[in-house]
C-alpha cells in the first residue's frame, strides 16, 4: 500500500553533477539559479562529478537535518545519490527528489517529472513523497542499489559504449544497432523466486521497478516502483534478424508479443554465469562485470517525491 506523506522541503540539498548531459547540467542549473524565486538554490548545492565516493561528502553536508536530497543530473547521478542515501539509517534518511539534467533521465520519465528544470523543481516543492521499492544487487564486488532498471547482456554492452562516447549525443538505438553484428549472446543459470530455470542462452535479461531505459524506451511498461514486485523480461538467444526486430518493436511496446520474449514478476532473481565466465551488467546505466548477480526486491526503503501527490490534499 502506497503511504503518502506531506513534504517539508525547506531543508533541502541539491547534489549537482555539472558534467551530466555532456556539461549541460551545470549550465542549466546556473541558469535556474538566476531565475526569480530560485536564487537560494546556489547556497544548497553540493557538486559531485560522478567520480569517487559520494557518501562521505553527503554525510558532512547532512550534519544539519535535511528533509530532501535532490539528484540534479542524469541516471548515473541518481544512482550515486540513491546508493549514498541507503548508507544512512532509515530514520535519518532524507527523501529523494530528481531534477533531470542528464542525457537519459529514465527514472524521471517513469515518475512523470517535467522535463523543464524550473517546472520540475516547482513540482518537487509542491508534491509529497512516498516509500518506494529498490532493487538490492549483490555481486562479486559487493552490494549496490538500483532505483530503476538492471539489465544483463546486450543492453549492458550498449550502456558501456554509450557511457564511453565522447559527447552528449548518444542515441541508444543507433548504438544498439552497431553492437548487434558482433553480439554472441550469453549463457546463465536463472533462478526466479527459488525456481531454477537451468542454464540457457540469452540476449538480454531485464529486471526493474521502473518502466524505461535507454533514453525513454518502454522495456517494462507495466513496472511500478511501489507495487512490491520486480518486473522481469528475458529475451532468449535468437538470430540477428529476429533480435533486430525486437529492437524495432521496443519503442512501440510490441516487443513482449514475440515468442522468444518471456515476462514475469518476482521478488528474487539470481543469475549465475557458467564455467568461469562473467555477466555484463548495467544498473541505472552504470556498468559492471560479475559471475554472480543476486537481485532482491526491498519494499518501501526509500522515500521518493513524485508529482501528483499534492501536499495540500493531505
Amino acid at each position: 500500500m502506497m503511504q503518502v506523506k506531506p513534504g517539508n522541503y525547506e531543508r533541502m540539498l541539491v547534489v549537482l553533477n555539472p558534467t551530466a548531459g555532456g556539461g549541460r547540467a551545470g549550465k542549466e542549473f546556473d541558469s535556474l539559479c538566476a531565475k526569480p524565486g530560485f536564487d537560494r538554490l546556489d547556497e544548497r548545492r553540493l557538486r559531485y562529478d560522478g567520480t569517487g565516493e559520494l557518501f562521505p561528502a553527503l554525510r558532512r553536508a547532512l550534519h544539519d537535518p535535511i528533509d530532501l536530497v535532490i539528484a540534479a543530473g542524469g541516471d548515473g547521478t541518481v544512482h550515486s545519490v540513491v546508493n549514498a542515501l541507503m548508507q544512512f539509517q532509515p530514520e535519518k534518511r532524507p527523501a529523494l527528489g530528481i531534477l533531470p539534467l542528464g542525457s537519459g533521465s529514465d527514472l524521471a520519465r517513469h515518475l512523470g517529472l517535467p522535463a523543464r528544470p524550473d517546472a520540475c523543481l516547482n513540482a518537487l516543492m509542491h508534491s509529497a513523497h512516498h516509500p518506494a521499492d529498490l532493487l538490492k544487487l549483490e555481486t562479486d564486488a559487493g552490494v549496490c542499489w538500483c532505483a530503476n532498471i538492471c539489465s544483463v547482456g546486450l543492453t549492458a554492452e550498449v550502456a558501456r559504449r554509450v557511457n564511453e562516447a565522447p559527447s552528449a549525443a548518444k542515441p541508444y538505438l543507433l548504438t544498439a544497432a552497431k553492437c548487434l553484428p558482433a553480439w554472441k549472446g550469453f549463457a546463465a543459470r536463472v533462478t526466479i523466486d527459488g525456481r531454477v530455470e537451468g542454464i540457457r542462452n540469452y540476449d538480454v535479461i531485464v529486471a526493474g521497478n521502473g518502466s524505461r531505459f535507454g533514453n525513454g524506451l518502454p522495456v517494462l511498461p507495466d513496472a511500478s516502483h511501489d507495487d512490491g514486485w520486480c518486473d522481469v523480461l528475458c529475451v532468449a538467444r535468437r538470430p540477428l534478424w529476429k533480435l533486430l526486430g525486437a529492437v524495432v518493436l521496443l519503442p512501440l511496446r510490441l516487443h513482449r508479443r514475440l515468442s522468444f520474449v518471456e515476462t514475469s514478476r518476482c521478488r528474487e532473481l539470481i543469475l549465475e554465469a557458467p564455467d568461469g565466465s562473467s555477466l555484463a551488467v548495467e544498473a541505472d546505466g552504470e556498468t559492471l562485470s560479475t559471475r554472480l548477480l543476486h537481485i532482491s526486491l526491498e519494499t518501501g526503503v526509500l522515500n521518493i517525491v513524485q508529482p501528483g501527490l499534492a501536499k495540500s490534499s493531505l
